[in-house]
């Protein structure tokens, strides 16, 4: 007997939904330019800021869509800046990875708004600042 798998009609909707979305932004090159906006927001973001940097050492490698930046801290800092982040409801599975120095991991893809970077380092500074400076 043999089964066959079919996509769901939901499936389908939800898939021709976001093909859409993506053709109503202009396209691969306007999603491409939406990640390009976030991570334009982060960069000016960590060249002012003493503490923060890119993860990545070579620039040609930095990602727009999932940026990981380190943190001048102990890692029991920046689990504590991550902890206060999701308490606010600001941000959600914003820690690197496991096997990453003390860091952080932004995600900047063309779903994310502009504002919400924006938003998300007015948090971040004040994290920071609360965690660090106090310990």
């Amino acid at each position: 007997m043999k089964i066959v798998e079919s996509p769901s009609v939901l499936f389908v909707a939800d898939y021709l939904d976001a093909l859409n979305w993506i053709d109503s932004i202009g396209g691969l090159s306007g999603a491409i330019a939406r990640s390009e906006a976030n991570l334009s927001v982060i960069r000016e973001f960590v060249e002012k800021t003493p503490w923060l940097s890119f993860l990545a050492q070579d620039p040609a490698t930095v990602s727009d869509t999932s940026v990981c930046l380190s943190v001048e801290a102990n890692l029991d800092q920046v689990k504590e800046i991550i902890r206060l982040l999701e308490i606010e409801g600001v941000a959600f599975d914003i820690g690197a990875y496991r096997d990453s120095p003390p860091a952080l991991r932004v995600l900047c893809g063309a779903t994310i708004e502009r504002e919400d970077v924006v938003s998300l380092i007015e948090w971040l500074e004040w994290a920071y600042v609360s965690i660090v400076s106090k310990g």
